[in-house]
């Protein structure tokens, strides 16, 4: 599955390794919550991301990450929001947008584009 448009690239693989640091923060928040999966959303999801080659070199992804953190109950959202933030920060993101759901929430999503986009 492709994450960006280019497909196979340096770019793409810098992408791969932001988000699996972004599971990994999330699972580590989630020590004391029933974490039950991680779905990527959005552009990326779509394979639709983009990257930005930064002068030195490097990459990085742009605008967001739009990610949605399934639990078996949903826990308090502040502390997701915190590090939210924080991933942006460390990965040079406008955004790492970190939804917050129970199971419950599942069942009784709403016809909205977001849901929609999680079914797909």
């Amino acid at each position: 599955m492709n994450l960006t448009f280019d497909g196979p690239s340096p770019g793409e693989t810098h992408v791969a390794q932001d988000l699996e640091r972004i599971c990994e923060a999330s699972r580590e928040l989630a020590t004391q919550d029933d974490l039950r999966a991680i779905f990527l959303l959005g552009g990326y999801a779509r394979g639709e991301g983009t990257v930005i080659q930064k002068p030195d070199g490097s990459w990085r992804g742009f605008n967001d990450y739009d990610l949605i953190l399934v639990f078996g109950k949903r826990p308090p959202t502040e502390p997701y929001q915190e590090l939210s933030r924080r991933l942006a920060q460390e990965l040079e993101i406008d955004f790492v947008d970190l939804g917050v759901a129970g199971l419950e929430d599942l069942s009784v999503a709403p016809p909205t584009l977001f849901w929609y986009e999680l079914g797909e």
